[in-house]
């Protein structure tokens, strides 16, 4: 068990150790914009995500409720994303991106790819290969894992 508690605790340290990696300093300028990288995941994940509740994105992007809530204002006035209340319950509200989001989004997808590919140069098309395929399998993984778990992530610890 000791083996398994060390092996978890090296992945873990893993996420953070490739998100610096791959995007440390990150922040592009998109038609004038300046993103930050919380501007540009709360992007990514409402784009990936439309279904999530706000608290669930707040929670995601690692933000309290007052500082998202800031986020949000300062997006919706940007017109990247917009609030749109569910059909079921109209207390429940949603984040969509608006049209100028989803071309933000195309932009930083291009843009991030190309950062990646640059940062991912000096190593060895083995190595590269392996990289990637790695983050598709935890990225698989992940989705599965929320499936599963979805419980969980509404628990107050």
């Amino acid at each position: 068990m000791d083996e398994k508690i060390k092996m978890i605790g090296g992945c873990i340290e893993a996420l953070p150790l490739t998100e610096y990696a791959l995007f440390h300093g990150y922040s592009p300028v998109i038609r004038g914009d300046r993103l930050t990288a919380t501007q540009i995941k709360l992007l990514l994940k409402i784009k990936s995500d439309i279904n999530l509740k706000m608290s669930s994105i707040a929670r995601s992007i690692g933000l309290e409720k007052g500082p998202f809530s800031q986020l949000i204002d300062k997006m919706v006035d940007k017109n990247l994303i917009k609030r749109v209340r569910s059909d079921e319950d109209r207390r429940v509200v949603h984040l969509s991106p608006t049209e100028k989001g989803n071309q933000y989004i195309k932009e930083i997808n291009k843009m991030t790819n190309e950062r990646v590919l640059k940062i991912l140069m000096p190593l060895s098309e083995e190595e590269k290969s392996e990289f990637l395929k790695s983050l598709l399998t935890m990225k698989k993984i992940a989705y599965k894992l929320i499936k599963l778990n979805k419980e969980l992530y509404y628990e107050r610890i």
